[in-house]
């Protein structure tokens, strides 16, 4: 489940940066939605209705028309990009409570394991201890 990006351990690398997912969770890169084609379709479409319902007074009548799409398309792409931004915020927190449990499980097996690791050398040395006085018994004879 952990996300491996390199050895060194320097200054992060953006372009480096493992897009591996960590566990169901994973970066990906920010989308600017609605996309820049459907911008530039809409602002040939609101055009075209201009030219054609009123050909010979295209600058001065269109009343901003043309401004406010733009507008209206930018504050729905930065909409996007500021849920986008909570979102990855959202998953990074995820990641980091996620990658500081597995370390805290990992410390709390290695306790276990090294409780378990002692036990079974004092039985290992106690069985040693009484191999070598039955080894006794029998070079003594």
């Amino acid at each position: 489940m952990s996300i491996f990006t390199s050895k060194k351990r320097s200054k992060p690398n953006l372009r480096s940066v493992s897009r591996i997912p960590y566990g169901d969770l994973s970066l990906n890169v920010y989308k600017i939605r609605p996309y820049t084609i459907s911008l530039v379709e809409g602002l040939n479409d609101q055009l075209n209705e201009i030219i054609n319902n009123a050909p010979d007074c295209i600058d001065g009548q269109n009343g901003d028309i043309l401004d406010n799409y733009i507008k209206n398309w930018e504050n729905r792409a930065k909409a996007n990009l500021n849920t986008q931004r909570a979102l990855r915020i959202n998953i990074i927190n995820q990641i980091d409570c996620s990658r500081k449990a597995n370390v805290k499980n990992a410390k709390d097996w290695l306790d276990v394991e090294k409780k378990n690791l002692a036990q079974i050398q004092q039985e290992l040395s106690i069985i040693q201890q009484k191999y070598e006085e039955e080894r006794q018994k029998y070079t003594n004879w």
